[in-house]
């Protein structure tokens, strides 16, 4: 599933080397397509998270950004958001 993602960001908006990339929430898809970014070099990478501990932690784990959820309307500086959060229940 990751690598149809990024093929298909890549349809949309061309390369992704040098493109802001912004994943909002912690979700496994998430968690999959931060690796998979970082195994191709890319590293403009920041997460969103509602809960800002779990985000945080998880971000400087993986050596990216962390964007509160308070910050959210700042998506309009990123090239690419991608939102998989979790549903409730």
């Amino acid at each position: 599933l990751t690598d149809t993602v990024i093929f298909s960001a890549e349809q949309v908006i061309g390369s992704l080397n040098h493109k802001k990339i912004l994943l909002v929430g912690l979700s496994e898809i998430n968690r999959k397509l931060i690796k998979a970014f970082k195994q191709r070099d890319l590293f403009s990478l920041s997460l969103c998270n509602r809960t800002q501990e779990k985000g945080k932690l998880w971000a400087e784990q993986e050596g990216i950004s962390f964007l509160p959820w308070e910050c959210l309307n700042q998506w309009i500086t990123f090239d690419l958001i991608i939102f998989g959060t979790k549903a409730p229940g």
